[in-house]
């Protein structure tokens, strides 16, 4: 049997853990710090002390619980889904309050603009309205009919007509339904609208074609009269949103994904004239996130991260620049720009300076997406991760010091059994009692003032 010796050896803090496989090295580096294979339950600061990780309590039980979102994103209510519900939650109490119907268990995105906080999963989207508590559809549904008519006495001159109806409420109007046409010959008449309903617009070109303007409609549900050309319709060809798997807002605009589609919305336009059925950004891999920098986008399917420079669409050029995201992991972050010794190395985090910034988790590396378009690899040459299908990031301000907390779960592919084993016990160093013995390794930190 091999006897190892032990020595004591004296350092004067610690870096952060690098669990890779690394040559030969001295124990203490030149500033008298060690670097160890692994940190478990505590937090290493940059002056190179070791702290305890705080606990975690359980302040709410909400069985079933499987997407929150609150003040960590900026929003003014906690929402959460659990077992197919939306709620809102009281962050003292517990207390749901029901809100809508979600469908298939689905991660959920929120975003909140203008007094609305915008919601969707891949199999259902909505708004929550903050002054009104009440849930709203996220663009108003089309009108599922065109214009039934007839002709009635009136001063619309003979020709060809097309008409169309409009859905409205409160909180605007929606595209167009399906486009009726109508001619007739000989005398000027009127047109008897039969299916007219309380919230539907009427709209009509002008004798033989042109864009579609309001039309003047009495309390018949009549038009008699030639459509005035003052008051076009702007809602042609937009349809509401479809369920997006994640979503952003930026640049004036909602970005969505749906399959390999990136979406987006008109610019400035937040509600119901906010789509337009043609505007998509087609890409060749199924997309699972999108993520907003100060001038563009990245958007990551599974295996692949394309950046999209400038904020106007028609202006994007798509560039793929590293590998794909865990879906659920994106977090914005305040990252200080800065390194030991206060150093800026590189432009990519000269441009950070404590800006929301995006970052994630890659297949290999925690990744932050820099304002200025490229990828720091944060931990891709320190830490051996598993990669797995699920992931969710958190950004907090603990102490003063800010900390991003990221977790992934689901089956693990090429996992680091050894690092699977001790983060999941929770401790570094087993101990087996066999015949007497103690099989395994102690260590003794001792900090030097």
């Amino acid at each position: 049997m091999a006897i190892s010796k032990t020595k004591d050896v004296t350092a004067y803090g610690l870096h952060g853990m690098s669990n890779l496989t690394q040559p030969p090295a001295p124990l203490v580096d030149r500033e008298g710090r060690i670097t160890p294979h692994f940190v478990v339950n505590a937090d290493v600061t940059d002056s190179g002390v070791a702290k305890k990780a705080r606990g975690y309590g359980l302040p709410l039980s909400i069985p079933g619980l499987y997407s929150i979102a609150g003040e960590e994103l900026g929003l003014s209510a906690m929402l959460g889904a659990a077992d197919g519900i939306l709620y809102r939650i009281d962050p003292a109490s517990g207390l749901k309050t029901s809100l809508a119907q979600v469908g298939p268990k689905s991660p959920l995105t929120y975003a909140e603009v203008n007094n609305k906080i915008y919601c969707s999963s891949a199999y259902w989207n909505g708004v929550y309205n903050l002054l009104t508590g009440q849930m709203e559809p996220w663009g108003l549904p089309l009108p599922g009919v065109s214009p039934a008519v007839s002709l009635i006495p009136g001063h619309l001159p003979p020709g060809r007509y097309a008409l169309s109806y409009t859905r409205i409420s409160d909180g605007g109007m929606s595209g167009n339904g399906p486009i009726r046409h109508i001619e007739f010959q000989g005398q000027a008449q009127g047109i008897q609208l039969n299916n007219l309903e309380n919230d539907f617009l009427c709209w009509i070109t002008q004798v033989n074609g042109g864009p579609l303007f309001l039309a003047e409609i009495n309390a018949q549900g009549q038009i008699t009269r030639q459509v005035p050309d003052f008051n076009p319709l702007t809602s042609l060809n937009i349809v509401p949103p479809p369920p997006f798997a994640h979503f952003a807002f930026a640049h004036g605009r909602f970005w969505g994904i749906e399959g390999r589609n990136l979406h987006y919305s008109e610019p400035n336009e937040l509600g119901d004239l906010g789509w337009f059925s043609r505007k998509v950004k087609p890409f060749l891999e199924d997309l699972v996130m999108v993520a907003p920098f100060t001038n563009g986008l990245y958007v990551n399917s599974l295996t692949s991260t394309w950046v999209l420079r400038e904020t106007a669409p028609e202006k994007m050029k798509i560039e793929r620049v590293g590998n794909g995201a865990i879906p659920g992991s994106l977090t914005l972050a305040k990252i200080q720009a800065s390194m030991s010794g206060g150093a800026v190395p590189t432009r990519e985090f000269a441009d950070l300076s404590m800006m929301p910034t995006p970052v994630w988790r890659s297949p290999t590396s925690i990744v932050i997406g820099t304002h200025s378009g490229h990828l720091i690899f944060v931990t891709e040459r320190r830490l051996k991760l598993s990669t797995r299908q699920y992931g969710a990031g958190l950004f907090r301000m603990q102490d003063g010091i800010p900390q991003i907390i990221m977790t992934a779960w689901g089956v693990a592919q090429n996992p680091d059994q050894e690092a699977e084993n001790i983060f999941r016990n929770g401790f570094l160093f087993k101990q087996l009692f066999t015949a007497g013995l103690i099989l395994g390794s102690t260590a003794n930190l001792t900090s030097t003032v």
